[in-house]
């Protein structure tokens, strides 16, 4: 056969893969008018992982696993792209991939909220004492960490397991929400059977594994996730980020903006309140702002706290120690119960109450 013959096999082949390519978006349409009467989830992320993972196993000679699942990948995106105004690539956490779910009292439509308590729970004394002047404020939501990453492996890195159930019973007796960081997938389980909000910290905002992990812990335990941004996260990455959790099943997932890490030294991280406004446009999320990680310094507390929930943040997050000077982790930053009351008394007064 003579190399202009192969030539226009090669074209027919071509044009019986579009046409076969075209069909499949024509069935692709049917079912999303199907999803959309019977009021469905548009994207199934499960089943296209199932189908990619397919054709990598099943690939026909001389195409290798690789090039077929990135052949199958194109064929879906291009007939999703074909199914006009469905809005079928809109990631779970868009702004049309449904409603947010309010797992924990924190979301659009809801009061603002306040999460606070100690950076570590040092104590059953330290988060007794924090907790029950929460309570007497109203704020429904209490923080600790249990473990604690740290830039140095000789800094305090928390109590563990006696930590957790201390924030549990210390919230639960009171009728709080309680929230605990998961560093690793070795201490998922643990933390999802202990506390209320799974948080994911700033430098396992990217984490992918430990993502996956804690959304089937929290899914299968009906807890919600608080994904962190990394400090050096740009607000696509975060949001993608919180796709993975989606993606593994777990609907309850909040923002939380902390701060990102610029060329400006005068505070620990620079408060990216712009993200919050982006996240608002982007996402059906709840947001959060902790204001205390990147102040670094008690100091600048209120104003951050006031801009945050003028911006549209959901909830503010707000470090509270009964002694501060003498936490064992981030001291600078921490506020006593007190000084929280009256932080609370005039961020208040600031920004009228969201209803």
């Amino acid at each position: 056969m003579s190399l202009e013959m192969l030539r226009r096999e090669i074209e027919t082949v071509t044009w019986r893969v579009l046409e076969a390519v075209a069909s499949r978006a024509r069935l692709v349409q049917t079912v999303a008018a199907v999803k959309t009467g019977q009021n469905l989830p548009r994207r199934d992320a499960a089943r296209e992982e199932d189908l990619l993972r397919a054709a990598e196993e099943c690939a026909p000679s001389p195409l290798s696993g690789r090039a077929a699942r990135a052949v199958t990948r194109a064929v879906i995106d291009a007939c999703l792209d074909a199914v006009d105004g469905s809005g079928m690539r809109e990631m779970l956490v868009s702004r049309s991939g449904g409603r947010a779910v309010a797992a924990v009292g924190i979301g659009e439509g809801l009061p603002r909220a306040w999460i606070a308590g100690p950076c570590s729970v040092e104590s059953v004394a330290q988060v007794d004492a924090v907790a029950g002047s929460l309570a007497a404020l109203g704020v429904n939501h209490l923080r600790g960490g249990a473990f604690k990453p740290r830039t140095s492996p000789y800094d305090f890195q928390g109590r563990g397991l006696a930590a957790l159930l201390e924030l549990s019973r210390a919230a639960r007796t009171r009728g709080m929400w309680s929230v605990s960081e998961a560093t690793g997938e070795s201490v998922v389980d643990e933390v999802a059977d202990s506390v209320d909000v799974i948080q994911i910290g700033a430098r396992n905002c990217q984490s992918y594994d430990l993502l996956r992990a804690v959304a089937i812990a929290a899914a299968a335990r009906g807890r919600s996730v608080m994904l962190k941004r990394g400090p050096g996260t740009t607000i696509a990455e975060w949001i993608s980020a919180a796709e993975y959790i989606a993606n593994a099943g777990c609907e309850h997932i909040l923002l939380c903006e902390r701060g990102i890490r610029t060329f400006e030294p005068s505070t620990r991280y620079t408060l990216d309140l712009s993200a919050v406004a982006v996240a608002r446009v982007m996402t059906r999320l709840p947001i959060v702002v902790d204001v205390s990680h990147p102040a670094g310094r008690r100091d600048l507390l209120v104003p951050l706290a006031a801009a945050a929930y003028a911006t549209g943040a959901d909830a503010v997050m707000v470090e509270v120690h009964p002694d501060p000077d003498l936490a064992l982790s981030d001291s600078a930053q921490q506020v006593t119960p007190e000084a929280f009351a009256a932080l609370k008394q005039e961020v208040d007064a600031r920004v009228p109450w969201r209803t």
